[in-house]
């Protein structure tokens, strides 16, 4: 039986660059494409109320081999960017979902 797989992606943003990394994420349509894959179940996107420099990331898949395609494609690629520019610590949790 595959697992479902959810992603708790914590991202410590450059100070003072929150809005523009975000404006840039939504620009390149990265949201709108993750959820439109084949096996995502959610692709949303969190701004904790109790830090300016914070952006939380949560991620639902069917399948670990559906999150695996995920990273090969190119609004991932293109994420990939804008975090080298906007972002100084990435904390990914991993669930296992039955």
């Amino acid at each position: 039986m595959n697992e479902q797989i959810l992603l708790e992606v914590h991202y410590t943003i450059k100070h003072g660059k929150r809005d523009e990394f975000c404006q840039k994420v939504y620009e390149a349509g990265i949201a709108d494409a993750s959820r439109k894959e084949t096996g995502n179940l959610k692709y949303d996107y969190y701004l904790p109320l109790d830090s300016d420099d914070e952006v939380c990331l949560i991620e639902v898949w069917e399948n670990p081999q559906a999150q695996l395609e995920h990273k090969t494609l190119p609004h991932f690629q293109k994420l990939g960017e804008l975090k080298a520019l906007y972002v100084e610590n990435t904390d990914i949790t991993t669930y296992h979902l039955k």
